[in-house]
């Protein structure tokens, strides 16, 4: 029998890096690395047993008061935590949230850091999202300014990007500019506008993606999209496209 099953979470004995074990070859076992696109092989000897990687879960003012009943914790901390799956789960109401909570990662980083606010693009294109309660214009957090790519990059560089937001994966260009310019592995969005409930479903299968079945980040939200459109999930206009789009 292997030492580690299938969908044992391994690190090497001498690394913090993380890896879900995908199969087993002799006495080598296939492992898919966190940020790595493929699993590879390794002696199963330098492997030890670990923890699954901490979930980072960062999320605006869903409504305009500071107790939202439209947070997705409860849910989201009941089947992170029936897993097994640490969780992270903070509050952002300012961009400079951002930079103060990314100093509490450290070692421990997530396998994507995921960000539930509000979303769209403004009268010439330009996406931004949105954090604050009550929102004013000055508010608004636009994902083409240098100051926000600064931001994400200093706090996320090099990790994937699941925003919860409606409309912001709408527009190819303006997706890849800021994953550009904030140096990340991938960014995701919804394409439209999304109804709670099918918001949820699909960051539960998102997760269950990453952290089970051991896919990385592009193929997660590419799976959860196509179970989406299998389960036929009622949802606002423009269901005949792609749920979301991922860089």
């Amino acid at each position: 029998m292997s030492k580690f099953p299938v969908g044992t979470w391994v690190s090497p004995k001498s690394q913090t890096l993380r890896g879900i074990v995908r199969g087993h070859k002799a006495n080598l076992t296939m492992v898919c690395w966190l940020g790595r696109k493929k699993a590879q092989t390794c002696s199963t000897k330098i492997l030890r047993k670990t923890s699954p990687p901490r979930a980072m879960i960062l999320e605006g003012s869903l409504d305009n008061d500071l107790a939202s009943q439209r947070s997705e914790e409860n849910l989201l901390r009941t089947w992170l935590e029936a897993e097994g799956v640490p969780v992270a789960y903070k509050n952002v109401h300012a961009l400079s949230d951002i930079s103060i909570l990314a100093r509490g990662l450290a070692k421990n980083r997530p396998p994507f850091v995921h960000i539930a606010c509000h979303g769209d693009y403004d009268e010439h294109r330009r996406p931004y999202i949105v954090f604050a309660p009550k929102p004013t214009k000055k508010d608004l957090i636009y994902l083409d300014d240098p100051e926000t790519q600064r931001v994400f990059s200093d706090a996320f560089s090099g990790l994937p990007i699941f925003f919860a937001a409606c409309l912001l994966g709408k527009y190819q260009m303006q997706l890849e500019t800021f994953k550009s310019g904030a140096n990340l592995a991938d960014v995701a969005g919804f394409t439209r506008v999304v109804y709670d409930s099918e918001a949820m479903i699909f960051e539960l299968l998102l997760y269950q993606g990453v952290l089970i079945n051991g896919w990385n980040f592009g193929m997660a939200v590419n799976k959860a999209c196509d179970a989406m459109m299998v389960m036929n999930v009622l949802g606002a206009k423009g269901k005949a496209q792609k749920l979301a789009r991922v860089l």
